[in-house]
């Protein structure tokens, strides 16, 4: 039982630490070039969201099957 409780709070930790990262200004320094690469940061946003809810259905799943 602590090992599942243990893989989850790793996850929801990893989850945390990629959404922090992501929070971070690190293009605030460049200039603007005026091509696209201002998108890259909520293109990147959008994708972690998906994948979180991806991963949350993925787990409710993957416990409805075990019971």
């Amino acid at each position: 039982m602590f090992n599942r409780i243990s893989k989850r709070i790793a996850s929801m930790l990893a989850a945390l630490f990629c959404a922090v990262c992501l929070a971070t200004p690190s293009f605030a320094l460049i200039p603007n070039t005026g091509d696209g690469s201002g998108m890259l940061l909520p293109i990147m946003g959008g994708l972690l969201v998906v994948s979180v809810i991806l991963i949350i259905i993925y787990v409710v799943l993957s416990a409805k099957k075990k019971k």
